[in-house]
């Protein structure tokens, strides 16, 4: 979206991965197994920061240099 105009987005791309492997505990879970039997997975997932530099100076937004400082990607 931030290509597409937006000030700002946040995305991870093991998102999808993560709902696939909580469906599958689901599953398990349904199928008889105890949650307590089931090991625990560390599912930690790394947030990436996008923004759209374009837009922030049509709306004259100044970004504070500690948010510019966690930027994963701009947009121009």
């Amino acid at each position: 979206m931030v290509d597409k105009g937006a000030l700002a987005g946040l995305w991870s791309e093991l998102l999808p991965r993560a709902g696939r492997r909580a469906a599958k505990l689901v599953v398990k879970i349904l199928q008889g197994a105890r949650p307590a039997d089931i090991p625990i997975q560390d599912n930690r997932i790394r947030l990436s920061l996008a923004i759209n530099l374009r837009t922030a100076r049509a709306i004259n937004l100044a970004l504070p240099r500690s948010i510019l400082e966690r930027v994963d990607h701009f947009v121009e």
